[in-house]
């Protein structure tokens, strides 16, 4: 959990539906935590079709929808979780690493060499 949070980010939602295709959701979800009590009630992961011969949301329907979710507890998912529905409560959802992250940098800070005194022993 904490690779996925450090490599595509971690973001907190509340009750509502968020999409990738409209920019309510900043990138693919990979996992959620539970923060408060909630409830999820729909999920669209993003997975190829053979038929169509391209990629499509599809429906994905675990147990866990439409249940009470303990805070704290976790979910992973196999693939990339494109739109979410949060009928109540506050989950924090784990982003997919993207090219989002260019957006942010990370400054190494510069190396600096001190010279120690000399000393001259007698």
């Amino acid at each position: 959990m904490h690779t996925i949070s450090a490599s595509g980010g971690s973001d907190i939602y509340t009750a509502g539906t968020y999409k990738v295709s409209d920019g309510t959701l900043k990138s693919p979800v990979l996992a959620l935590t539970v923060v408060e009590a909630a409830t999820v009630s729909a999920l669209m992961e993003n997975r190829y079709s053979k038929t169509l011969k391209k990629f499509a949301n599809v429906a994905y329907t675990p147990r866990f929808l439409n249940q009470s979710l303990a805070a704290f507890s976790e979910y992973f998912f196999e693939f990339p979780i494109h739109e979410i529905t949060i009928t109540g409560g506050t989950v924090t959802l784990h982003h997919v690493p993207t090219g989002r992250n260019a957006d942010f940098t990370t400054t190494i800070p510069g190396t600096t060499t001190t010279t120690l005194p000399l000393t001259t022993v007698l």
